[in-house]
């Protein structure tokens, strides 16, 4: 009786968690992929199934889809991974060493799949979302539910929802949110909210404006033409300072006027003419 009762639990517990006894499965591929077996790049055909921990890679513009059950994991253009799964946690971790990697999760109650760069990793419970990495950092876009991105030089996170993105540049080590506002809340290690980093502006600041801060996102201007401080009010445009520095003097106008004082003119040219006459004057009494 003891004997049956074990036999029918593990077919029980077989059956339970069939997914975890199967490998991941090229189920499309476009171009070339390899799979590393025992140090040896070898081509990975349609139907082929990935072991456990084992690299991957797509070669030139092809691209790969492997799949596992409701989840897929797709590799873009020149992208390797490698695949690591703990059947005790039902945890997959994918490390993505370069390229891009796009998730499909089922959904489930726990976090169940990570992507792993250098810079970055994203876990989530079930959504749909695009990593990118290279050397110079890694991004992650989220095109549906919700993702957790933690910064790896600062242990810094945020849970991006859809239509927002997060990336991790390799200088900084920052993690840089973009997208619709307000912007999801960054938290430190320890779980308190601190300022996003907000990514450079995709223009060049301009010459006389202070460039953005990581701390404010950007400095916010006084309109053209409104009466401040510093600003010129000319409608016609702001004015540009100019200084000239002179031996014992400085002189310091604005271009731009286009205002020319007559009456000032008027008077340097009579002081001038009456010093000339003077001058002729003394020049014929004294001869």
């Amino acid at each position: 009786m003891l004997l049956r009762l074990l036999v029918i639990l593990a077919t029980l517990l077989g059956f339970a968690a069939p997914a975890w006894a199967e490998d991941w499965i090229a189920t499309k591929l476009r171009g070339i992929a390899e799979v590393q077996i025992e140090g040896v790049w070898t081509p990975l055909a349609r139907g082929d199934a990935v072991a456990d921990q084992q690299l991957v890679r797509t070669l030139g513009d092809s691209r790969l889809e492997l799949s596992r059950g409701a989840d897929v994991i797709a590799l873009g253009p020149h992208t390797q991974v490698r695949i690591e799964d703990d059947a005790a946690t039902r945890y997959t971790l994918v490390r993505q060493d370069f390229g891009t990697v796009e998730v499909e999760a089922e959904v489930r109650d726990t976090k169940h799949l990570e992507v792993r760069t250098k810079f970055l990793a994203a876990v989530v419970k079930g959504t749909h979302f695009i990593v990118t990495a290279d050397d110079t950092g890694a991004a992650v876009e989220v095109t549906h539910g919700l993702v957790a991105v933690q910064s790896l030089s600062n242990n810094y996170s945020a849970d991006i929802p859809a239509g927002n993105s997060a990336r991790v540049a390799a200088l900084s080590g920052q993690l840089e949110l973009a997208g619709a506002t307000p912007l999801p809340v960054v938290r430190d290690p320890v779980g308190n909210p601190v300022l996003p980093t907000l990514p450079a502006a995709a223009s060049a600041p301009s010459a006389t404006a202070p460039a953005p801060t990581a701390a404010t996102g950007g400095v916010t201007l006084p309109a053209a033409g409104s009466n401040q401080p510093g600003q010129a009010t000319k409608t016609a445009g702001l004015g540009l300072a100019v200084s000239m520095q002179l031996p014992n003097a400085e002189v310091e106008t604005t271009a731009g006027s286009g205002e020319i004082d007559l009456a000032t003119t008027a008077l340097g040219v009579a002081i001038g003419i009456a010093i000339g006459a003077l001058a002729l004057l003394m020049r014929r009494v004294f001869s």
